[in-house]
């Protein structure tokens, strides 16, 4: 989210202190001062480089503590240590009800420190303000302070800087009543630059087509939904490693197809998807769309309900085959109602050995009024 600061010390500006005629020698830092917290600053960076959310809390309140009695109340060091205490807090779940308050204390320091000497528009508010942000409750200050990184981001004449402010916006808004078609746009403005400033295999790049993608899935825009999918499975397969995007956008795609009537596209991605790592040599039929069955009209205005079960194959592509009901409750016509639109699913295929096999499969469809 936001960037631990890092903070250079300089001991060679404490050794003019005693120079200076008239100036009490207890209003400088000791040399012990300077060397605890040279110390706790170095655990801190050790505890990043460990990765251990606990030991980063622990060490960067104690390397912010110590730092009090070297740098100046407010002065930008301070502000530095204040953030990387706040992102501690708030990486840390465990702590996250009261960690959040102090974290929005410290934040709030920091983006007063930083305002004071980097001015309304500093990009080194960002941090700060992203921090803030992440955990406002408030909705109208939460969007606010998104605003506010979106105008300063604007104000740097720094494309990218830009574009990385739209999709945090887009990700710390979502879900959200602020979430609307305005917000939503970043995403677009965002992979507009994106795809002339970066290469086609940058993560930050994949994953901005990928949410491009998911957007046009929800506003049922199936063809272009279609194209940027295809995109984000073209560009991991440059990246050469699985991630959950590439595995969604080869579920995403088998959906698409099947709803052009595109079957033979369709089994590609249903191959892939089983091929994928972290999935097993030995992986078994995974369903990737589901047709819901009609409910039978005649039943639906006798306030029927019911289920149905039926047996089937899964073949090599991942088509349904040899699909029969083996037992139905209700009336018939649920079983027939089940059975049309089982035959219409597709599955990633059963891997044994690292190869595609038919397997068997059962699925029971429950028809609830309620």
């Amino acid at each position: 989210m936001f960037l631990h600061r890092d903070i250079t010390v300089n001991l060679k500006q404490f050794s003019l202190s005693i120079l200076f005629c008239g100036v009490s020698l207890a209003s400088y830092p000791s040399q012990a001062s300077q060397v605890d917290f040279k110390s706790s600053y170095q655990a801190y960076q050790d505890a990043l480089a460990s990765g251990k959310p606990e030991l980063i809390l622990s060490t960067a309140q104690d390397a912010y503590n110590q730092a009090q009695s070297v740098y100046g109340k407010d002065s930008v060091d301070m502000a530095n240590l204040a953030l990387n205490w706040a992102s501690a807090l708030i990486d840390n779940q465990e702590k996250k009800a009261s960690g959040n308050l102090k974290a929005a204390e410290l934040l709030q320091f920091a983006l007063g420190v930083y305002e004071q000497q980097y001015g309304e528009y500093g990009v080194e508010l960002v941090d700060p303000l992203l921090g803030l942000a992440s955990i406002s409750k408030d909705m109208v200050k939460k969007k606010d302070y998104f605003n506010r990184v979106l105008e300063i981001a604007r104000k740097s004449d720094d494309k990218l800087l830009l574009a990385d402010m739209q999709i945090e916006t887009v990700l710390g808004l979502a879900g959200t009543p602020e979430y609307n078609r305005k917000v939503q746009n970043y995403v677009f403005s965002a992979l507009s630059t994106y795809s002339e400033l970066l290469p086609e295999d940058a993560l930050k790049r994949v994953k901005t087509t990928y949410l491009a993608a998911s957007i046009r899935f929800s506003q049922k825009k199936f063809v272009k939904a279609t194209e940027l999918f295809e995109e984000v499975v073209k560009q991991f397969d440059k990246l050469n490693y699985d991630h959950p995007y590439e595995l969604t956008s080869h579920a995403k795609l088998v959906e698409l197809y099947e709803r052009q009537g595109e079957s033979d596209k369709s089994t590609k991605h249903c191959l892939a998807i089983g091929e994928m790592t972290p999935w097993s040599d030995d992986q078994d039929q995974t369903p990737l769309y589901r047709k819901e069955p009609k409910w039978p009209m005649s039943y639906v205005k006798a306030g029927k309900s019911g289920m149905a079960q039926v047996a089937f194959k899964v073949d090599k592509q991942g088509f349904v085959t040899e699909a029969e009901v083996i037992t139905v409750e209700g009336g018939k016509k649920f079983g027939k109602a089940a059975l049309e639109a089982v035959k219409k699913w597709r599955y990633a295929p059963k891997f044994e050995n690292g190869q595609p096999v038919v397997a068997k499969s059962k699925v029971q469809i429950d028809f609830n009024m309620l």
